[in-house]
């Protein structure tokens, strides 16, 4: 899946915000310089910006002052705005999230945690009217059998019924199918 291009505002843009005409002279100024360098690279460089707008001979002040500047609340107000602005993020977000999420143990805990994320984006993405998923692939239909070619994944967590009684799925292997299972009305 390739993870699709960001475009951010341009800087004049943001330079005309009420979030960015609320610092002073040198930190705008870094910010400019900062915000520059991370399009330019993709890589933001706190440290190169403050060599520039705060140039001192001693290298842990130079590190202090960029530290103070990058944690600053307005300055990380700003650099957050800009950064929302994005088009595409939520496309960009769910891909990184697939691609961990394809890295995960099945039924894991950071695999359910992913596909919570992801879920929750996509839901966003719908509310914002963003097209998340890539066109669908024409697939003939397979003829129905009793045994389905994708058998069902589950859960650790998941509560499912099994001869009428209520289970909870404790472990699961790689395939996603239950190996441990205690009975849930027993805990009552």
């Amino acid at each position: 899946m390739a993870v699709p291009k960001i475009s951010y505002m341009s800087l004049e843009e943001l330079f005309t915000t009420a979030a960015f005409r609320v610092l002073k002279p040198r930190p705008a100024e870094w910010v400019k310089l900062y915000l520059q360098e991370f399009i330019q690279t993709g890589i933001f460089d706190h440290n190169a910006a403050t060599k520039v707008v705060y140039p001192s001979p001693i290298p842990v002040r130079m590190r202090s002052t960029a530290h103070r500047l990058r944690n600053d609340p307005k300055v990380k107000a700003v650099v957050k705005f800009f950064m929302d602005s994005a088009e595409g993020n939520l496309a960009a977000d769910l891909a990184e999230i697939q691609k961990h999420l394809d890295a995960c143990e099945p039924g894991g805990i950071a695999a359910q945690q992913l596909l919570r994320l992801k879920n929750s984006l996509k839901r966003r993405a719908r509310l914002e009217g963003i097209d998340t998923e890539p066109e669908a692939p024409q697939v003939q239909a397979a003829p129905p059998s009793a045994e389905p070619i994708f058998p069902r994944r589950y859960q650790v967590g998941e509560v499912v019924p099994q001869k009428g009684v209520m289970y909870k799925i404790t472990a699961v292997d790689e395939n996603g199918q239950p190996t441990a299972a205690t009975n849930v009305e027993e805990g009552l």
